[in-house]
């Protein structure tokens, strides 16, 4: 399973009348989500070109399946979300959600991909998780059957920028005990010596010399809406989930 996240700790703030017009999905879901989602399942765009990668990207989003809403969302709402000025107080918008979705294409298909994000929850956070299948047999200590080990690839963008493997080894000593071990790739340690960019630095170096490679494309666009407006057809016909603030959401799980 791939899981992409995008936690805030921060409530809606003085932007009430805004997110209640808008909620948690059309905030980030069809944009920052789907793009994330779009870079980590692209097939390799054969060069390194904007219009290359644009295209694979835009691939992606065509290939996805939203299926059962009533059986691959969540939708939730802080606790005192409508005392916020600027929303009413029968507001059913949605601060926070979890979507279930597939990729109709052969390297991705039977791979769930999971998309959750929500304001006032217990950290900030930004990262995207690669699970990786079990291996059978399992060289661990016996029952072999019953092992939940699964080697992990995370991409995490905030709160640092950094790349970890999470994978089981044999730990040292007599006994043969299987334990995790991370291996991280830190670019704050990496880059320490040299001047950290600001990511709206950078997108707008690349707007004045006319790279668009981080810009969606029409077609991207095109792509993310006639997914996620389905979604939105249906979204209130479902059930919002009340959770505490500094919670990890509401309970109820896909």
């Amino acid at each position: 399973k791939v899981d992409i996240k995008l936690w805030e700790d921060i409530d809606v703030s003085t932007r009430g009348a805004f997110y209640d017009d808008v909620g948690a999905l059309r905030d980030v879901g069809q944009n920052h989500m789907l793009q994330m989602l779009a870079l980590i399942a692209m097939e390799h765009p054969g060069e390194l070109r904007a219009d290359a990668i644009r295209a694979k990207r835009a691939d992606v989003m065509k290939q996805l399946m939203s299926g059962d809403i009533s059986q691959n969302v969540v939708r939730g709402q802080y606790e005192g979300f409508t005392d916020t000025i600027g929303v009413k107080k029968d507001s059913d918008t949605e601060t926070y959600f979890r979507l279930k979705t597939f990729i109709d294409n052969d390297r991705w298909q039977g791979v769930p991909f999971y998309l959750e994000s929500g304001k006032a929850l217990k950290e900030k956070k930004v990262e995207i998780i690669v699970t990786f299948k079990p291996i059978h047999p399992c060289f661990c200590p016996l029952p072999h059957a019953s092992h939940t080990h699964q080697n992990t690839l995370t991409f995490t963008i905030q709160p640092e920028e950094k790349i970890t493997v999470r994978f089981f080894t044999r730990q040292q000593g007599i006994r043969s005990n299987v334990v995790e071990q991370d291996l991280s790739f830190d670019y704050a340690k990496i880059e320490e010596q040299r001047v950290q960019t600001d990511a709206y630095e950078k997108v707008l170096f690349d707007c004045i010399v006319g790279d668009q490679t981080l810009f969606a494309s029409t077609e991207e666009l095109r792509a993310s809406w006639s997914f996620i407006t389905p979604l939105l057809e249906e979204w209130h016909t479902l059930a919002l989930e009340v959770y505490p603030r500094g919670s990890l959401g509401p309970e109820k799980t896909l």
